[in-house]
């Protein structure tokens, strides 16, 4: 009968006036005001909510990222909502809490420029991905890619990823959407925030990559092979559940780059 709201800040945790938590407004806004039976407290963060069926008392739980892992382990609840990016320590403590009861796990967030562990453990595991119309059309139009609705993973384990963008917001005009972004010139910022796309922004030598660019004709370019005087090496991208990334590279005398081989195994 516990239900578990999970963000950066606790409702009574404030900066001045403004309070760090957008999921206790938006539960007072559309929470009927006459079922509420206790409201929280700076000692006890929970709202105790009376059943409309005559059940038990029902409890809305409020737990901050900065909390000791512990102080929120130990106990089952009915569901756990994480609202925005949080730690892999702190995802992993909350899936126990709802084995018992058969709840799940709603993780909602706008991927940030660092987005990390989520693309492995919860993006890319997925066993289905539903996609808005938005979105959808913006991938046709962004990268002339087709993708589906609704998209299956036989292999993928027991997750559903659901993606949208800011226009699907209902309270928001396709006008008021594009003023939000019109200060913003970079379109992979415009492409995280706007449409939900994991990407890492920094760092990248190309942000897009293209096979008619990017891939030379060994046979026009490298007659003679590719000179074993250049400095070569080999590199490894490893991850302990998706397929490992092996390349062969050679550095030019002049800096230039050229990977020659690759492996991916499993």
């Amino acid at each position: 009968r516990t239900f578990r709201f999970c963000s950066q800040n606790l409702p009574t945790d404030a900066s001045g006036s403004e309070i760090k938590n957008s999921q206790y407004p938006a539960i007072k806004r559309y929470l009927p005001k006459f079922l509420i039976k206790k409201d929280i407290v700076i000692r006890n963060p929970v709202i105790t909510i009376i059943d409309p069926q005559g059940g038990p008392d029902i409890y809305f739980e409020f737990v901050s990222f900065s909390q000791e892992i512990q102080a929120t382990a130990g106990v089952q609840r009915a569901s756990v909502w994480i609202d925005e990016s949080c730690s892999k320590e702190f995802f992993e403590e909350q899936v126990p809490r709802i084995m018992a009861s058969g709840g799940d796990v709603i993780y909602t967030l706008t991927p940030g420029e660092f987005i990390g562990w989520e693309i492995d453990d919860i993006y890319q595991r997925a066993h289905k991905h539903v996609r808005t119309d938005h979105i959808r059309r913006w991938m046709k139009e962004r990268f002339g890619k087709e993708v589906e609705a609704h998209e299956y993973n036989p292999d993928g384990s027991d997750i559903a990823v659901f993606q949208a963008a800011t226009d699907d917001n209902p309270t928001m005009t396709k006008k008021q959407v594009d003023e939000s972004y019109e200060l913003i010139e970079d379109q992979d910022i415009i492409d995280i925030r706007r449409y939900g796309i994991f990407r890492q922004v920094t760092g990248q030598v190309f942000k897009e990559f293209h096979s008619e660019m990017h891939i030379l004709r060994e046979d026009k370019y490298f007659q003679d092979g590719i000179p074993s005087g250049w400095l070569h090496v080999r590199a490894i991208d490893y991850h302990e559940r998706n397929n490992w990334a092996c390349v062969w590279m050679a550095l030019s005398n002049t800096n230039e780059c050229f990977i020659y081989h690759e492996y991916n195994p499993s």
